[in-house]
């Protein structure tokens, strides 16, 4: 590249540069697509690591009260539960770390969580008198689906809440990891499955 030939090619006066931001006329990014809402996440990130706490938080479709059967005259009310199993499925984990277990505590509020539901925000519910179960992850798993049974009344839904139950997913082990499970229909998220 030739340099300048000055002063035929060079400014007669001082140059001033300007640094200018257009506001009000740019709606989104369109070089880049992948961000989506909580709710369409693909995953949910379980973490003990120090300052990156984080838990998973799940409302369950209403529990059904009645079996449809093939016609009208086959709807039988369900008057009891005999057990519930929780599906869970792991898609990531360090397999360099064993003994893990992941923490179920009720929700007793399952209708207040939404999209701006946060870690702290549920903090409250991750105690002792709220734990459900701990379920383990078998250390030979790397990704998978991990059935477990809860114990019976696990999950006692409000009537007056719409059968609605909710938890609170979070991790324990040994030494600080993370864990990311399967968060939507599409992959599989957790499932509760009611027997009676």
């Amino acid at each position: 590249m030739a340099p300048g030939d000055c002063p035929t090619l060079c400014p007669s006066a001082e140059v001033d540069v300007l640094d200018t931001t257009l506001t009000g006329i740019v709606a989104s990014d369109s070089s880049y697509r992948g961000f989506v809402s909580a709710p369409e996440a693909a995953i949910n990130r379980l973490s003990n690591l120090p300052g990156d706490l984080s838990a998973a938080v799940v409302q369950f479709f209403p529990r059904p009260d009645h079996w449809f059967g093939t016609s009208l005259v086959d709807t039988i009310r369900l008057a009891s539960v005999d057990s519930v199993t929780l599906t869970v499925r792991v898609a990531q984990r360090d397999t360099s770390v064993d003994s893990l277990r992941i923490l179920v505590y009720r929700a007793p509020r399952p209708r207040t969580i939404d999209t701006l539901t946060t870690y702290d925000s549920v903090a409250a519910w991750i105690h002792d008198s709220l734990l459900v179960d701990s379920i383990p992850i078998p250390d030979s798993l790397q990704a998978g689906a991990i059935t477990w049974r809860l114990p019976d009344g696990a999950f006692t839904p409000d009537t007056v809440d719409s059968n609605i139950v909710g938890a609170v997913f979070v991790l324990r082990s040994p030494t600080p990891t993370v864990v990311n499970i399967t968060a939507n229909d599409f992959i599989g998220e957790p499932q509760l499955a009611w027997y009676g």
